[in-house]
């Protein structure tokens, strides 16, 4: 019963990614985020799974903490509820900044949905 409310009340992993051939990136409606703090109290790891054709590798989002107190998000990953959560956990004045720093596709498809949740961010 302890598992069915903890379950309950955790953030969803929840992203409906479907994008096709010919690059249909797995996991299609669910994904898991690690946190790890990097440099304390400034810099943030965010990973997520990817899989395609039976390949899975972790992509990563790097988040740092600007002197005001805005996060700057570098490559940010699917925004699951449980990542925003994550992010606003961080106690910051919000997300400023949003940095795509790779143009490969597994970087670039998650940062229009991700932007649409931070409308004021450069």
């Amino acid at each position: 019963i302890e598992q069915r409310a903890a379950a309950a009340a955790a953030p969803s992993r929840e992203y409906l990614l479907f994008t096709g051939f010919p690059f249909p990136l797995g996991p299609f409606t669910e994904r898991r985020t690690v946190e790890t703090e990097l440099v304390k109290d400034r810099v943030y790891s965010f990973e997520q799974e990817i899989r395609l054709s039976g390949i899975s590798a972790n992509i990563r989002s790097t988040v740092f903490r600007m002197r005001d107190n805005h996060l700057l998000v570098y490559n940010p990953v699917a925004p699951t509820q449980e990542f925003l959560q994550q992010l606003e956990a961080l106690h910051s004045d919000g997300v400023s900044h949003i940095l795509l720093g790779a143009t490969p596709y597994e970087h670039k498809v998650f940062v229009p949905s991700f932007s649409r949740h931070f409308p004021a961010a450069k």
